[in-house]
């Protein structure tokens, strides 16, 4: 079903770049093609633009992990491909744009972005796959993050890559979007059932938003809410079992490979039911403020759950703080009319004349809670409270390395079968282009 899917997204996509390549063949010859990074292709009249995408993170990490009194401790090492993605990306007029993005892991290729946006004069409207309707934390692209992980409220929660169609209307330093969105296109057709579906919507504004001789001065603030509804994707035999819903849990930080130690899915030997949603509503607040070399952020989640089973409603929280500085003097760069954080440039890239390349340091503070507030701990999920802090090196704008340290207390987790600590180190190497 998912190799179905992306031969023939990948065959769409074919039919439309074809056509607008025979296009622009018939206008005129087309100059040559533009480099950043990779080659970037354009007609005479630059309406039509043809780029390969893609990027590569390889992981090397260490997970300890000590569960006092029981049989779930862990010591291991290891490494592997994070992400290896390929895709194509460009305009078949100036009111058409395209992204197109498979990812190749474990043997078999699935979809990331697929999508076609119409650019209209005061909005924009996105049709396909794509995660532009996130909150920050998601939407900022995982070449430019300042950990090897993102916060770990997003795993939890749920937010990601989902199908549907929404719009953009935006400014210098606001930005206005909302979506109607189902599933993500690589799961499994479930047919003659309602789909889940998702309505979601976010607001930015950057009443600071300036350039000085000593950088970047930024105060970004931004807010977004989510209704999403479980459908009936899931066989309804499977409701006795608390398991047809959304599913609430998250790895350490650090960790993109390994076990979830805070997870609402309970077994039987916990003594309690399994946990799902059927619907929830999460609410996220995000702040950042740049000055110079220095960035601190801050963003808190909030959701709201109706469960599967039950008829009270629980709710669950995540938050995370960050602290990033760039040794090297380097300024984050912000795009106001998206309200996220691009790549940093590097001032002095290692070339053949030298170069020292942009040394970064940070510190987070990460906290998922699982526990229920609500309902005075009824579903004991767990809670964990992660300190990361990050040494990164970037010899070029396109290519990492990036060294991380985190500490994670976990509290309660899997209905109190795992409470103690978990330590991770992970090295990532990383290139894009």
């Amino acid at each position: 079903m998912r190799n179905s899917t992306l031969l023939r997204g990948a065959a769409l996509l074919a039919l439309a770049t074809g056509a607008g390549v025979s296009q622009a063949h018939a206008q005129a010859a087309p100059p040559a093609p533009t480099f950043t990074a990779a080659p970037q292709f354009r007609d005479a009249a630059g309406d039509f633009t043809f780029k390969v995408r893609g990027r590569f993170m390889y992981d090397v990490y260490t997970v300890d992990a000590d569960f006092a009194g029981t049989a779930n401790d862990q010591s291991y090492r290891r490494s592997g491909l994070r992400r290896a993605r390929l895709g194509v990306e460009g305009q078949m007029t100036p009111k058409f744009r395209y992204q197109a993005e498979a990812s190749f892991l474990g043997g078999s290729a699935t979809w990331e972005d697929l999508r076609l946006e119409y650019v209209g004069k005061d909005a924009s409207v996105f049709i396909g796959q794509t995660n532009a309707f996130e909150p920050m934390e998601e939407f900022t692209s995982s070449r430019f993050i300042s950990f090897n992980e993102r916060a770990k409220w997003t795993e939890a929660f749920g937010t990601g890559r989902f199908a549907g169609i929404g719009f953009v209307t935006n400014g210098p330093n606001w930005s206005v979007r909302g979506a109607l969105q189902g599933d993500n296109i690589n799961n499994a057709e479930t047919a003659n059932r309602d789909e889940t579906y998702q309505m979601k919507g976010r607001v930015t504004w950057a009443p600071i938003m300036e350039r000085t001789p000593e950088g970047a001065n930024v105060l970004h603030l931004g807010a977004n809410i989510r209704y999403r509804d479980v459908g009936d994707d899931n066989p309804s035999a499977v409701a006795t079992a608390g398991r047809t819903g959304f599913r609430y849990r998250a790895r350490p930080q650090g960790d993109g490979f390994g076990d979830r130690f805070i997870d609402t899915d309970y077994n039987a030997a916990a003594g309690l039911p399994a946990f799902s949603g059927k619907a929830d509503t999460l609410y996220v607040a995000e702040g950042a403020y740049v000055r110079g070399p220095l960035m601190l952020m801050a963003q808190y989640a909030y959701a709201d759950v109706e469960p599967v089973l039950g008829s009270s409603d629980v709710s669950f929280s995540g938050g995370n703080f960050d602290a990033v500085f760039n040794l090297t003097g380097e300024s984050h760069n912000y795009n106001g009319r998206n309200g996220v954080f691009n790549r940093v440039s590097v001032a002095k890239p290692i070339t053949a004349e030298g170069g020292t390349g942009l040394w970064q340091i940070g510190a987070r503070y990460d906290n998922v809670t699982l526990t229920d507030s609500i309902t005075g701990g009824k579903v004991r999920g767990g809670m964990q409270t992660s300190y990361v802090f990050g040494l990164n090196w970037f010899p070029m704008d396109y290519v990492g390395f990036k060294l991380n340290y985190a500490y994670n207390d976990i509290t309660g987790g899997d209905a109190g079968t795992r409470t103690g600590d978990a330590n991770v180190i992970s090295l990532r190497t990383q290139f894009d282009f």
